[in-house]
């Protein structure tokens, strides 16, 4: 459980930083594409999370499969 924590808080953290990175980068907040950027940016890393946790569930359960 507490690599779970740590794992969240570190990519609350991660991800608050990157969407305020994308923004500065891509013209502040008074540029509509930078608000996209960001947005885009926070979309690309659900989908890794969702194919990790695709991926992570498909090992877990051939690795705790009771045998017959």
């Amino acid at each position: 459980m507490a690599v779970y924590s740590c794992v969240g808080f570190a990519g609350g953290f991660v991800g608050t930083l990157l969407f305020g990175l994308s923004l500065d980068w891509f013209g502040g907040t008074a540029r509509l594409a930078a608000w996209m950027a960001a947005f885009g940016i926070c979309a690309i890393a659900c989908l890794i999370g969702a194919i990790a946790t695709a991926f992570l569930s498909d090992l877990g359960s051939e690795s705790f499969a009771p045998r017959a």
